[in-house]
């Protein structure tokens, strides 16, 4: 069904050209920006993934939390940046370079790293979540 609903119109952009037998432009290899750019992706990949497998932990074994409310946070920030990405990028789309975005994404996500680093382990934590996360008696 989805094949048949969703198959991708004839336009200009979406047509395939081919090209020419004896090059056609330089090797993915030999281009130094893009070997840059794949780095800074794997290096970005490796901190996420890390974060995402430690904060978990941290959450049981210093701030205490149990694992349902640690679920529970996850999946809410989750939900969280999915509601407000879709809005962001419903506005912000086609006002400036997508560079720009990219850039301002690389500086903010640097900047919740070192933040992430400054702040205090804490015993405390948001009250909803205590309340929605006891166990009945």
């Amino acid at each position: 069904m989805l094949k048949l609903f969703l198959r991708p119109g004839k336009t200009a952009d979406n047509i395939v050209h081919a090209v020419p037998a004896g090059g056609g432009g330089l090797s993915a290899y030999r281009d130094k920006l893009y070997l840059f750019f794949i780095l800074l992706v794997t290096f970005n990949a490796i901190c996420l993934f890390q974060m995402f497998n430690i904060v978990p932990v941290y959450l049981k074994t210093v701030v205490q939390m149990p694992e349902s409310a640690i679920g529970l946070a996850i999946s809410t920030n989750g939900v969280i940046i999915a509601l407000v990405e879709m809005i962001l990028v419903f506005k912000l789309e086609n006002r400036r370079a997508n560079e720009f975005y990219i850039c301002i994404g690389a500086i903010l996500m640097g900047m919740a790293y070192v933040v992430f680093n400054f702040m205090p382990p804490s015993r405390r934590w948001p009250t909803f979540i205590s309340c929605s996360s006891r166990q009945p008696k």
